[in-house]
């Protein structure tokens, strides 16, 4: 049998998210994994239009109700928010995000597609650590990634430290089942732990230690070796978690362990928030803590010495609570709960073990999944990866997948053979697709009518995905802010030059070859030209601003708000460095603290016609 099309479809759209890189392409990886999810609804549409209605095979509708349920409360809860800005792309994102696991759910990969997808994993994993070590080491080819600081906290192709940390979680156990020698398979775990402690993520260590416990625990739950045995197992790895956080000690800088954060006073203030609706919750997209009159005063000063804002709960459960309460958060941990009893009762009728090669490949790829996701959960409950793309497409597909293995590990799908006929269900009840036979006319007119509204959905979301790179696109082929008088940019350049010939001291000279630079594109150039004038002249305010616009065209984003938050060191009232930080957020759609530095624009001044059109639009 011919393995589905959503499988190719979901394995395409996962690879694209790991390997794309985050700089500049925040919407192109956004946009790959919703248009997988768009994708595989597609092709639902088009095989019922063909005649082949697909229909759940051995496949309970109870099933079915969390994952409705969440995606029913999702919609109450956006609906019933007071502050609804950005909710209607939050929806979507968690839409499709979701439907991306029920299509995982719907077509299983038998044991060819298993080995095919550790593999092909196994490789952007080892791929993504090798460019996370050449970002140590200051070999990074992306000049966006060295401005953000890629040599002292790796990011890989994620664009940020935490969320490449987040993958690793993710990614390593699936290591462990792909078809690989074990000196193979030890060099890529090896790579993995390197490029995880070189993060430098406090929650990523700790996630790895819960995945290291319970990977002991069901070993000893299923090892048939006498007590004895397991006791010396136990204590040996005892021992190598303790040399594991005696080299992590050893290896990171105390700042980095210990350096403070504000993850208490945010918790509390956000749960105390989430008392005041604690059933539907306040509605995705709408973090109103990040809103200066919700502020709890003990957090509002600290966040202010820090220059920091209230943007995310950095807590999933927490995350959940505000989205739709306890509601939302029901349907998500029966979801979750869903996945996780099928695997453990999948692995208890597995006969016990002597040694790990024992374990059959199906049980071992279902360990792997339930691994990546128990770390995944496990960093959330201190971060907020599970809003980003890569992150929440791997978690529900990893949900979809632990949830519709075979108990035989066999999987599998039913699809249509290679002589044009409909192949049944496999009899282990594999589930899957399986096409249905629809009797008389009016049924077959019905799947089609379904089939037609499938496709319409699916172009639907295939547009809203690809909507911010249109827009991207027009907005990059708008003339920028420096490309004024670019005639005589290089005759400026020369004579920046020259006056620094004689003067290499001068910050002003070094702001003049920076604009120069600047008019004629050669912005990674022109950056430096700015940070030279800001070390000579820490506190000028326009160098700042006119670094980070740089870096803004560069799409070195992070690199670009820390220019502007310079600024703003210097000149807090500033209404240029306010409104180019809220731009700079409204470009990468984090719209939230973009809402905040426009009303801070207002507060400074209340006719600023460009903050009040950028706020309106944000807020429709």
């Amino acid at each position: 049998m011919r393995p589905a099309a959503p499988f190719w479809i979901l394995l395409a759209s996962g690879l694209l998210v790991i390997l794309l890189p985050a700089f500049g392409l925040l919407d192109l990886k956004l946009a790959a994994a919703q248009a997988g999810a768009f994708a595989g609804l597609g092709w639902l549409g088009l095989s019922a239009l063909a005649g082949r209605p697909p229909r759940l095979a051995a496949r309970p509708l109870r099933d079915l109700l969390p994952w409705a349920a969440f995606a029913f409360l999702l919609l109450v809860s956006w609906n019933l928010s007071p502050y609804p800005q950005a909710g209607g792309r939050a929806v979507l994102f968690q839409a499709s995000m979701m439907l991306a696991g029920l299509l995982a759910w719907m077509s299983p990969p038998g044991p060819r597609q298993r080995r095919l997808l550790s593999a092909l994993w196994t490789a952007a994993l080892a791929l993504a650590c090798l460019y996370a070590l050449s970002q140590r080491l200051g070999l990074d080819p992306s000049a966006a990634y060295r401005l953000a600081g890629s040599r002292a906290r790796p990011m890989s192709t994620f664009g940020n430290p935490d969320f490449l940390a987040a993958f690793l979680c993710v990614a390593w156990p699936l290591a462990l089942a792909a078809p690989l020698s074990r000196p193979k398979r030890a060099a890529v775990l090896f790579l993995a732990l390197a490029a995880l402690l070189l993060t430098r993520s406090r929650a990523g260590l700790v996630a790895l230690a819960a995945q290291a416990l319970a990977l002991g625990l069901v070993w000893l739950w299923r090892w048939n070796s006498p007590p004895r045995a397991k006791a010396r197992a136990l204590a040996l790895g005892v021992l190598a978690a303790a040399l594991l956080a005696g080299l992590a000690w050893l290896a990171l800088p105390r700042s980095m362990l210990l350096r403070p954060t504000l993850r208490l006073p945010l918790w509390e203030g956000t749960l105390g928030l989430c008392l005041k609706r604690p059933w539907l919750g306040w509605g995705p997209g709408s973090f109103v803590l990040g809103f200066s009159q919700h502020l709890p005063s003990s957090l509002a000063p600290a966040l202010a010495a820090s220059n920091q804002f209230a943007e995310d709960p950095h807590d999933f459960i927490l995350s959940l609570l505000w989205q739709g309460g306890l509601a939302l958060l029901a349907a998500f941990c029966a979801v979750l709960a869903g996945a996780f009893l099928a695997w453990r009762r999948r692995l208890s009728r597995q006969p016990p073990l002597a040694r790990p090669s024992e374990m059959p490949e199906g049980a071992l790829w279902e360990l792997a999944l339930a691994l990546g996701l128990a770390g995944l959960l496990v960093q959330n409950l201190f971060d907020r990866n599970l809003f980003t793309a890569g992150s929440a497409f791997f978690l529900w597909t990893f949900l979809g997948w632990t949830d519709a293995a075979s108990p035989s590990g066999a999987g599998g799908i039913a699809s249509v053979s290679d002589r044009g006929r409909a192949a049944l269900p496999s009899p282990s009840g594999a589930g899957g697709i399986a096409p249905g036979s629809v009797r008389g006319r009016a049924g077959s007119a019905l799947a089609r009518l379904a089939g037609l509204a499938l496709l319409l959905v699916s172009a639907w979301g295939l547009w809203q995905a690809a909507r911010p790179l249109v827009a991207s696109v027009r907005l990059r082929s708008q003339p920028d802010f420096l490309n004024q008088d670019a005639a005589r940019a290089g005759q400026d350049e020369a004579a920046a030059r020259g006056l620094l010939a004689s003067r290499p001291d001068d910050p002003a000279a070094w702001s003049q070859l920076g604009q120069a630079l600047a008019r004629q594109r050669r912005f990674q150039e022109a950056a430096r030209a700015y940070g030279q004038a800001l070390r000579l002249d820490p506190g000028s305010e326009t160098a700042a601003i006119n670094q980070g616009n740089c870096y803004f065209e560069t799409g070195a984003f992070q690199a670009a708000e820390e220019s502007y938050r310079r600024a703003l060191s210097v000149n807090p009232r500033s209404v240029d460095a306010h409104f180019d930080l809220g731009y700079a957020y409204f470009y990468q759609r984090r719209l939230k603290p973009a809402v905040a530095e426009f009303n801070a624009v207002l507060r400074l001044d209340p006719g600023n016609a460009k903050a009040m059109k950028m706020k309106e639009e944000i807020l429709q």
